[in-house]
């Protein structure tokens, strides 16, 4: 759906989206019918508040911009890399004919933006929900990878993220053989006689 809206295929989206939202309501009226059947009206009012009202409303949520703001670490790396990513090919994306490596990343920023924008406005914010932005994430930042630098801002980018990917790796190995050297120091001071 994200790549009808960025392409222009409008009658496409709406076919799409009307189909969508027909099976929406659908699948809330089985629902309610279900509730309904097993424990009578009060039992669908439940339902009801349990599945829709308490998700909308949600008590003591964060705030509106909480997956844009708190939320960046919990992505691990990918979230804040690929933002920096796209502010260095940023006058490469709003060329009215980019290329169609740049074109994909329009179509994957566009996928990571409604979907944060969209659980924006819900009240109730747990950080599961926007997993379904990792792939692209992912996809965002390889391709800090793969193309050649185009400029110095992305080479200064690229070198920071392979030293520190680095730093990382040897900070782990390190902390792994701490832990390696203690336990072999416990286990040979227990069966050492005295």
């Amino acid at each position: 759906m994200r790549v009808v809206l960025f392409e222009g295929q409008f009658k496409r989206l709406f076919i799409v989206g009307f189909s969508a939202l027909f099976l929406l309501i659908a699948e809330i009226a089985v629902l309610l019918a279900m509730a309904y059947a097993a424990g009578g009206v009060d039992f669908m009012y439940q339902v009801l508040h349990m599945q829709v009202g308490s998700r909308i409303i949600g008590n003591n949520s964060p705030h509106f911009y909480y997956y844009f703001t708190d939320a960046i670490g919990a992505y691990a790396l990918a979230f804040p890399l690929a933002i920096l990513f796209l502010i260095g090919l940023f006058p490469k994306l709003i060329q009215k004919k980019p290329s169609k490596y740049h074109q994909f990343l329009r179509i994957l920023f566009g996928w990571v933006f409604i979907i944060l924008l969209g659980l924006s406005c819900v009240g109730d914010k747990k950080l599961r929900y926007a997993l379904a932005i990792s792939p692209a994430l992912a996809l965002i930042c390889g391709g800090l990878l793969v193309m050649s630098a185009q400029t110095k801002y992305l080479t200064w980018l690229r070198k920071g993220f392979i030293f520190f990917a680095v730093f990382c790796l040897c900070f782990a190995w390190g902390y792994c053989m701490r832990y390696v050297i203690i336990i072999f120091h416990y286990y040979t001071a227990l069966t050492v006689p005295c």
